[in-house]
């Protein structure tokens, strides 16, 4: 019978833990109380608890209650378990082989975007990015991906050095920065002629939980390549971003 009842207080400290979930901010013990279905009081207790393992925190100001470091380091440790570059990597040779065209991969550093790794496919296409090449931000495929969907600490000042370069009140930097917002709303982007002049290249990004973290899938087609040919591969590369990407439901949508 006690076992029984220690399973039972634990599935209700899950039932805490998973209702302070839900919110964006803070919030009082009566809301969070509505929420789990508790008394104020029996909640109180639990409560006391997670916060002393610090899953839970307390503002001294509002005594309202959120998640704490203990929860926030649990979630870091599981995301670990889940690397997304190995998930992508691991697929890559057989995503070329299906699409037919070269594929490439890349990551986010202090620096920009990085080419990380090539899968080449049988098209005689000549890429000359090397794996190891930083790409500029607004202008490469990758870059406006990473500019549409990372928090713009990691990229606002890259973004302002390039414009600043090509002139920020310029009709090329204007159509740089629309772009990235297209990018943002359709889930995918395309540089042509932009990174290597005989390219086109197209991107898809492979989202992490919450996209706090992406890496981009992304191939390359000689420049006189028919758009309805680029569109059906990209429809792959979409797939591929889709089933791998550990946020659900990424609706990435086409569009011409």
């Amino acid at each position: 019978m006690k076992e029984y009842s220690q399973i039972q207080s634990l599935k209700t400290a899950l039932r805490v833990l998973e209702a302070l979930t839900q919110f964006r901010r803070s919030v009082p013990l009566s809301q969070l109380a509505s929420e789990c279905g508790l008394s104020q009081s029996k909640l109180h207790r639990y409560l006391a608890t997670l916060a002393d393992r610090q899953y839970v925190s307390q503002d001294a100001k509002t005594s309202e209650y959120s998640l704490g470091g203990g929860a926030i380091r649990l979630g870091l440790a599981a995301l670990k378990q889940v690397d997304l570059f190995t998930r992508v990597n691991n697929e890559l040779e057989a995503l070329a082989a299906r699409i037919g065209q070269h594929v490439f991969m890349t990551i986010w550093t202090t620096a920009g975007p990085v080419v990380i790794r090539w899968a080449f496919s049988n098209d005689r296409l000549a890429v000359h990015t090397m794996p190891g090449q930083v790409l500029p931000v607004t202008r490469s495929s990758a870059g406006q991906l990473y500019a549409a969907f990372l928090p713009r600490a990691f990229t606002q000042d890259l973004i302002d050095r390039e414009l600043a370069a090509i002139g920020t009140e310029g009709d090329y930097a204007r159509k740089l920065l629309d772009r990235i917002q297209a990018v943002a709303e359709h889930k995918f982007s395309r540089s042509v002629g932009e990174s290597e002049s005989h390219l086109l290249a197209v991107s898809v990004p492979v989202f992490d939980w919450h996209q706090n973290w992406i890496v981009t899938v992304g191939c390359v087609f000689d420049l006189a390549t028919a758009p309805e040919a680029v569109n059906a591969k990209l429809d792959i590369l979409r797939g591929f971003a889709e089933r791998l990407s550990i946020t659900p439901a990424l609706n990435l949508t086409v569009v011409a």
